[in-house]
């Protein structure tokens, strides 16, 4: 089984469900995941005040026992999950709901299973399904092979996922600050060394203020902050923004990882950073889960 943990829900699936699809709002969305085959689960939130989960559950069934071609509609119960299944031709589906009061968040898990349903599983999955809570103002995010704590006032605002590239990036409300995590699974076309690209990763003209070299569990993480400017007038004719970005190869499944901050600020960059939000193997680990 493999841990995932998308939009502060921690769920655990096997091993070769992959996620195919992903939402990024809060307030609602899905994931999908799939096996080399077809979908195999849904994984449904939305942002409301607590529901009566026996209305919804006799809301499903009624849908569900109309829906063309949908057979064998029933009840189901597992632990404090309820919900409803059937069968439709192939496919055997089972739909549960759950309301988690900490998030205020209704979950729906949606199991589709070739020609049989398989009990066990269910109950694996359901039970591994927790809410990932805040630490020390960060909250965890784990999918294709990112393992990250990311601020907890921040919104996931874009990923992509490719079997070369991942990358998340986080901002605040105003979009006044931004957090980049990502990995390469080689280095990029051009770079030298992990100082120069990093300067060449700054939206801007980088001016450096600090730079630095720590080894951190068999890691050498090069770290670079300053300001920079998007304009070609020189301070204070142009507004500054502060830059901090830190980048190294994993001795153990050699990627590269960068973890970066932008803001409209120059304050609080290189004195509070600390590049293991970003974790990259079980050397390198959170400070907020040790």
């Amino acid at each position: 089984m493999r841990e995932w943990i998308w939009r502060h829900i921690r769920i655990a699936l096997p091993d070769d469900w992959e996620m195919m699809q992903h939402g990024r709002s809060l307030a609602s969305g899905k994931c999908l995941f799939a096996d080399a085959q077809r979908f195999r689960l849904e994984l449904h939130w939305r942002q409301t005040a607590k529901p009566n989960l026996d209305e919804l559950v006799e809301r499903q069934f009624a849908a569900f026992s109309v829906e063309p071609g949908v057979e064998e509609v029933r009840r189901l119960r597992l632990g404090d999950w309820s919900g409803v299944g059937g069968e439709l031709e192939d496919m055997v589906i089972s739909r549960y709901l759950q309301y988690r009061e900490a998030e205020e968040c209704l979950l729906e898990i949606v199991f589709l299973w070739p020609y049989k349903t398989n009990l066990e599983m269910e109950r694996a999955v359901l039970k591994s399904i927790e809410v990932e809570a805040p630490r020390n103002g960060r909250r965890r995010w784990v999918a294709h092979g990112l393992d990250l704590m990311a601020p907890a006032d921040m919104s996931l605002d874009a990923c992509t996922f490719t079997p070369a590239v991942a990358q998340m990036t986080f901002s605040d409300t105003g979009g006044h600050v931004q957090e980049h995590f990502d990995f390469h699974t080689r280095a990029p076309d051009g770079m030298t060394t992990l100082r120069d690209w990093l300067i060449l990763r700054a939206p801007g003209r980088l001016s450096v203020q600090d730079e630095r070299q720590d080894t951190c569990s068999e890691h050498l993480i090069t770290t670079v902050a300053g300001h920079y400017t998007k304009s070609i007038l020189p301070w204070p004719f142009s507004h500054r923004h502060g830059y901090v970005a830190s980048a190294w190869f994993c001795p153990h499944d050699n990627r590269l990882y960068m973890h970066t901050r932008v803001s409209d600020s120059t304050v609080d960059l290189a004195a509070t950073w600390q590049p293991d939000h970003l974790r990259c193997c079980a050397k390198l680990r959170h400070p907020q889960l040790a």
